[in-house]
C-alpha cells in the first residue's frame, strides 16, 4: 500500500481524540515491517490498536492491564518543528524524510494514567525488541543511527516534561502476562460468553478471580474446575454479575436520563 504523506494525515486528524476517538499517526497496512504487525482490539472502549511489532502488542497488553491507566495513545505523533529544533542542537540528522514537510517522528506509546494521588499524568514509552538492538555495538552505522533518533525522542519528552522510558522486549516485557491477559480479554464482553470456560475468563479479565497471570500459562479448564465446579459456585458468581449488570444499568439510567 502506499503510504500517506503527512498533509494527509493531518487532514484525516491522526494524533488528535482520546480513547476511541483517537488515530494513530501511522496505521499498520502503511508500514513494512520485520515484526509482527497487530490490530488488537481494545476491550474497554473497543478501538482498534496499531501495533508494528510482537512486543509492541506484548507491552500494549501489559499496559492496557493496569486499571489506573485511563488511555493508550499508539504511534503518537511529535511536533516536527520541536523535533528538529532538537536534532540541530545535538547535531543529528532529523529523522524524518525531507521531501515531505509535514510528515514527523512518532512515540510508540504516549499513557495517559492516575498516579498514586489520584492525578492524571502521561507517560511515553518506545519499544525495543532487545538491549542490544540499542547499545550493542556502538560502532555500527545502525546502532549509532538509532541511538541518535532515540535521543531526540527523548529530549523531546524531557522538553514536555513527561517521563520516557524505552522498553527492551528481552528484559521487561513478561511475554507470558501478555499473552495470559490476551486470552482472557477475548470475553471482557459478557455477550461473547457460552462456555463455562469462556465465563472463566470474563471473570478474570474483569479481576473478580485473581489467578497468577505472571508466571504461569493459564490452565483454563483446570481454573474453571476449580472457580465453577459446582452448582453453588455458579449460582454464586451468576447473581453477583448480575447484580454488577444491574447497578450498572441503574447508574446509565441516572446519567442520561433527563
Amino acid at each position: 500500500m502506499r503510504k500517506p504523506k503527512g498533509k494527509s494525515k493531518i487532514r484525516e486528524q491522526r494524533g488528535l481524540g482520546e480513547g476511541a476517538a483517537y488515530i494513530p499517526w501511522i496505521k499498520t497496512r502503511e508500514r513494512s515491517s520485520m515484526g509482527t504487525k497487530s490490530l488488537i482490539n481494545d476491550w474497554k472502549h473497543g478501538r482498534q490498536i496499531h501495533t508494528l511489532s510482537r512486543n509492541e502488542t506484548n507491552f500494549y497488553y501489559i499496559l492496557r492491564w493496569d486499571d489506573n491507566v485511563l488511555d493508550i495513545n499508539e504511534q503518537y505523533p511529535l511536533n516536527r518543528k520541536i523535533t528538529a529544533r532538537i536534532a540541530t542542537c545535538l547535531g543529528v540528522k532529523h529523522p524524518v524524510p525531507p521531501n515531505d514537510p509535514d510528515e514527523c517522528m512518532t512515540t510508540d506509546f504516549r499513557v495517559k494514567y492516575l498516579d498514586e494521588s489520584g492525578k492524571v499524568k502521561y507517560k511515553a514509552y518506545s519499544v525495543k525488541d532487545s538491549y542490544d538492538q540499542v547499545f550493542g555495538d556502538l560502532q555500527s552505522p545502525e546502532v549509532k543511527r538509532l541511538v541518535e533518533k532515540q535521543s531526540v525522542e527523548m529530549s523531546y519528552w524531557r522538553l514536555q516534561g513527561i517521563p520516557f522510558k524505552i522498553v527492551f522486549g528481552d528484559r521487561d516485557i513478561n511475554k507470558t502476562l501478555a499473552m495470559n491477559i490476551s486470552v482472557v480479554v477475548e470475553y471482557y464482553d459478557l455477550s461473547k460468553v457460552h462456555t463455562l470456560q469462556e465465563f472463566l475468563c470474563y471473570l478474570i479479565a474483569h479481576k473478580h478471580i485473581q489467578v497468577d497471570m505472571e508466571n504461569t500459562v493459564l490452565d483454563i479448564q483446570k481454573l474453571t474446575r476449580e472457580y465453577l465446579g459446582t452448582q453453588e459456585q455458579m449460582t454464586s458468581w451468576i447473581a453477583e454479575i448480575t447484580k454488577e449488570r444491574r447497578e450498572y444499568d441503574a447508574l446509565v439510567r441516572m446519567d442520561y436520563d433527563p
